[in-house]
């Protein structure tokens, strides 16, 4: 009674059945948008049928990622014309500009202009451990590679750090405000909400929790709309839909080890004209896919105009 709302728009995996049927109750047009649905949950909600197809049932409007959602939501009692497939809002993503122009200054102010520069971004352990040791014999043997570490939860920071050390490589720390000097060979990111700020800095990155056990991967597309040639490990599966289609055209690659993922970011850095080729294929996903995000304010636009006038 407190609260009128006009809409429940529910996003991506987080449909909740009780929450549904009260919006219903009370005639609320209920969205689910962006959705995804992988195998493994659409076997999970099958096993559930007659609640899941209640609960599809009272949906007033679905916006799938990808084919393969919409036709999983389908089997499992979803009206296919009350869903349509409009791609992935994570697509229409820009970098904040203020990170380009602090990128130019940092580069000055650090002499990065001549360095090669790796982003080993949003780790998970062991991936700075396995990834450093197989860098640390080129990071040894040339003076212009340089690491920057960025993991992915904060309480691993120190931890982190104690790796860089056991392992003898020249290490700073953002948190200490500490600068890259010419003998950096690690640079510790151990900073919130700076990540567009060491894509912008470097030549070539791994994306995290993909190395890792169970892993299920993290967002790449940032790098990759800075033009950042992108390695990833094998478990990617919370964006499994996204990589595929990169995969498909030659715009990411894939390490199946820590062995592997050095060896393709280290290539990335010497083989300049195959970098350009995997960076413009990244570019061509990245534009095809884009404008999910206006479809989504359309539609969002047209319920609330109804629930206004009605």
């Amino acid at each position: 009674e407190l609260y009128q709302p006009k809409l429940l728009a529910l996003v991506e995996t987080e449909i909740w059945p009780n929450l549904i049927a009260q919006a219903k109750q009370q005639q609320i047009p209920c969205i689910l948008l962006n959705a995804r649905l992988s195998e493994k949950s659409a076997k999970g909600y099958g096993k559930v049928l007659r609640l899941t197809q209640l609960m599809l049932q009272q949906l007033t409007w679905l916006l799938a990622q990808d084919v393969a959602t919409q036709q999983r939501y389908v089997d499992l009692g979803l009206d296919q014309s009350k869903s349509q497939v409009v791609g992935n809002i994570k697509f229409d993503i820009a970098a904040p500009e203020q990170y380009a122009q602090q990128a130019q200054q940092l580069k000055q102010d650090w002499q990065l202009a001549g360095r090669q520069v790796i982003v080993l971004a949003s780790t998970h352990a062991p991936e700075e451990e396995s990834l450093l040791k197989q860098l640390q014999p080129h990071l040894n043997s040339n003076p212009k590679l340089l690491c920057i570490v960025v993991p992915r939860h904060p309480e691993r920071f120190d931890e982190v750090y104690k790796v860089c050390q056991s392992l003898n490589l020249n290490t700073q720390r953002r948190s200490l405000k500490q600068p890259i000097q010419i003998d950096t060979q690690v640079f510790l990111a151990d900073s919130m909400g700076e990540m567009w700020l060491w894509y912008a800095l470097s030549q070539a990155c791994f994306v995290g929790g993909s190395l890792n056990e169970p892993g299920g991967g993290h967002n790449i597309l940032e790098p990759m709309v800075l033009d950042v040639p992108t390695v990833i490990g094998p478990r990617y599966f919370n964006f499994q839909s996204i990589v595929d289609e990169f995969v498909a055209e030659h715009g990411i690659l894939i390490g199946t080890d820590a062995v592997q993922v050095a060896q393709q970011l280290l290539s990335c850095l010497d083989d300049p004209l195959q970098t350009q080729q995997q960076v413009a294929h990244a570019q061509q996903v990245l534009q095809r896919n884009k404008g999910s995000l206006q479809k989504h304010i359309q539609l969002l636009d047209h319920y609330l105009q109804q629930t206004a006038s009605s």
